[in-house]
């Protein structure tokens, strides 16, 4: 393993008890679990479907209470050794809590702008002079700081930079005019910060410090008579995590340009410490995370290198309080942290060998493949997998092809419960660990949560787990089994994103926009034909899904050949993406929506497509693809079940951008070859395609003509 730097903040003072790590990681409870476990969140059922959706009770009955932060971080001093990161530490904390539902909520997420918030205290070298983090200004700003607080808002004091103990024990933070020899005048007492949040109007208050001074175990069981530990936990109401115990020192990851501490501490924060999957990071969770990978990661910088976080827990109303409810994110960044985390734990754990799973929908206590979202579950578990193949760098091999394969296909979920107790066939051999997760749908405002776990098969141990909150976004809405005309809407704005979030939601319900009378006369018409194994493709009518107003159908016999046909009428040009069962037909394989390649239709253009289309040699300027027609087969001889993602409902999904066309060539044409199909395509060239400029999306379900379409 490459050998990470690492630069130490000195400690100054004796020792005090070691820090007493509690469990690897708690046992994930259940996802989103009943009422009385969620507290203050409740299930509700949408119409006779499968979309239950958690709404949260809290926030529809006030806003949510506003998050406060005060960050220090101090690089250059005067006095005492400079640190790198300090500036560093003080944008990520800022960072996370604003993009993960805590501080400056509506600041948005460009730095300057978070900077600037009336809700966060910035305070480093690079801070304007009034708020540079000499005593002076600290003794100034804070106290002014925090009487704009209301009672049921949380605080959180952050530091980062050097801590030293005085002659007597006296607890204090470095200011960047500290001078060591002169403590008493010069440094920061930390009963000084304890008093002013115990002095605050909230009644929640976190205090988190990356500094290098010792600190005390919870509660009053283990204490020693040492005066910081006494300070930090006689403070009522006041949760602290310290980066360090004594006779240690909090190091500075070079590798992430980071203090370890805080690197550690802004994963919790941003999602990795949701153990239990509700969407909301408590104390308990954080302390429990920090304390697992920071005395991890320490022991990977060097021989002898320890540094073990401390967790101190004042006396409170709430013996374990939320410090943040996560907020959604992008879906790629969310999926890039779990990956992250995961990575981790993987070398930790000393994993060789580990497959991802496909993501399954939580439907009240119970779990089920594809569910309400279509083809997200296997989406979710192609990017994880992405990921962590490119995280691996020989560490430990990411099940692929075959054994990946075998692995999705011998999975069998627990009827109801945790999703820990899922089970794989005795006849296939297992991996080392086994990545498994879920996905849940929230409301008010509408959201997904994710939700993944690190397993070992056979055993009920969580080696490790990390959630998320995302939107639907243009980026993965072709994933879901949603159907809207956006044509009449303006790229980036609300009601776009209205139009596509109302298929979704169980209050509104939106017709199929292909179920309107004359649907030839639209502007884009999309039609599907059938034909028994022999025959001659017709025309066959789509039909409304009783069970879902933006649902449509047609049926289906085994054996049975389908086609496409596709014709522009409009006057634009447009980019066409044509996904089955969550496979991009170009290809024959699973694709981002965004990157997949699509069919260029001009205004006028027909096609109809009945093969998977795969590029093979090209000659005389064309591009050839070849592939066989669409079969009517059992799920696990489809293409999508031989990739190892079981759908059991066959989709259909269109999607239509808008493109700028700067070149005019000929328009494809293609031949058919019995049940090998060779089709020849001129490449077309000067087309930018706008993927935040939707014209459509459509979906529609294939099933058999035995099936009950309410199932």
């Amino acid at each position: 393993m490459r050998v990470i730097a690492a630069r130490k903040r000195p400690f100054v003072g004796k020792s005090s008890p070691r820090f007493v790590r509690g469990p690897c990681m708690r046992e994930l409870l259940a996802v989103l679990a009943l009422t009385a476990a969620l507290g203050d969140a409740t299930l509700i059922a949408a119409d006779h479907t499968t979309r239950s959706i958690v709404r949260d009770s809290e926030a529809r009955a006030e806003a949510e209470p506003a998050t406060w932060l005060v960050a220090i971080g101090v690089n250059a001093y005067r006095h005492v050794a400079p640190l790198a990161f300090p500036a560093r530490d003080v944008e990520l904390i800022a960072s996370t809590l604003t993009a993960h539902g805590g501080a400056a909520q509506r600041a948005g997420n460009k730095l300057g702008r978070i900077r600037r918030s009336r809700q966060i205290l910035w305070m480093t070298d690079t801070s304007p002079e009034e708020k540079k983090p000499t005593l002076n200004n600290i003794y100034k700003q804070i106290p002014e700081f925090l009487k704009q607080v209301g009672p049921r808002d949380r605080v959180i004091f952050y530091y980062s930079g050097h801590g030293f103990l005085g002659a007597r024990r006296e607890a204090f933070l470095a200011p960047s005019d500290c001078d060591p020899k002169h403590l008493a005048m010069t440094g920061l007492p930390i009963g000084w910060v304890r008093t002013m949040l115990e002095n605050c109007p909230s009644q929640t208050r976190f205090l988190f410090l990356d500094a290098c001074h010792a600190g005390g175990s919870a509660g009053a069981a283990g204490l020693t008579g040492s005066d910081v530990e006494k300070e930090l936990a006689a403070a009522g109401g006041v949760f602290t995590l310290v980066s360090c115990t004594a006779g240690q020192s909090s190091y500075e990851w070079d590798d992430r340009r980071h203090g370890l501490f805080t690197y550690w501490l802004a994963q919790g924060l941003g999602g990795a410490a949701d153990a239990n999957g509700d969407a909301r990071i408590d104390f308990d969770e954080l302390s429990s995370f920090v304390g697992e990978y920071v005395p991890y990661t320490a022991e990977t910088l060097g021989a002898g290198f320890r540094q073990n976080p401390v967790k101190i827990a004042g006396v409170a109303d709430r013996p374990n309080p939320p410090v943040l409810r996560l907020n959604v994110e992008e879906f790629g960044t969310t999926v890039q942290r779990m990956a992250e985390i995961l990575d981790v734990s993987l070398r930790k754990n000393a994993i060789r060998r580990v497959g991802v799973v496909e993501f399954v929908d939580r439907v009240g206590e119970g779990f089920r493949r594809g569910g309400a979202l279509g083809t997200f579950g296997p989406a979710v578990a192609q990017r994880l997998e992405t990921q962590m193949a490119a995280l691996a760098n020989g560490r430990y091999d990411v099940l692929s092809d075959a054994a990946r394969n075998d692995l999705m296909q011998s999975v069998s979920l627990p009827a109801a419960g945790q999703l820990k107790n899922i089970t794989l066939a005795a006849d296939v051999p297992a991996p080392e660990g086994l990545i498994v997760g879920c996905f849940q749908r929230l409301a008010d405002p509408w959201r997904l949560l994710l939700h993944c776990q690190l397993l070992v098969p056979g055993r009920s141990d969580v080696l490790a787990s990390v959630s998320g909150t995302i939107q639907p976004s243009l980026e993965i809405m072709p994933y879901f089994p949603v159907s809207a005309d956006l044509s009449s809407t303006t790229p980036g704005t609300a009601s776009l994103q209205a139009m596509l979030l109302a298929p979704l939601t169980g209050e509104h319900r939106v017709p199929h926009p292909l179920l309107v009378p004359r649907p030839e006369a639209a502007p884009f018409v999309v039609k599907f034909l059938t034909a028994p194994p022999d025959g001659n493709l017709h025309e066959v009518r789509l039909a409304a899904d009783p069970s879902d107003a933006n649902g449509a159908y047609f049926r289906v016999r085994p054996k049975d050949r389908y086609a496409i046909y596709l014709k522009n009428n409009g006057s634009g040009t447009l980019a066409v993406r044509v996904f089955i069962d969550g496979l991009n037909v170009i290809g024959a394989c699973r694709e981002e929506p965004s990157r997949a390649r699509p069919w260029i239709f001009r205004p006028g253009a027909e096609l109809t497509i009945s093969s998977w289309h795969r590029p093979s040699e090209s000659e005389s300027g064309l591009m050839n693809f070849t592939g066989g027609q669409f079969v009517v087969t059992a799920p696990c001889d489809s293409l999508a079940g031989a990739a190892g993602f079981d759908q059991e409902i066959g989709q259909i999904t269109i999607a239509a951008y808008h493109a700028e066309d700067q070149a005019r060539q000929a328009e494809a044409v293609g031949t058919g070859e019995g049940r090998q199909e060779v089709k020849q395509y001129r490449p077309l060239d000067g087309i930018h395609i706008n993927n935040d400029d939707p014209c459509f999306f459509y979906t529609v379900r294939y099933v058999s003509q035995t099936a009950s379409v309410e199932n």
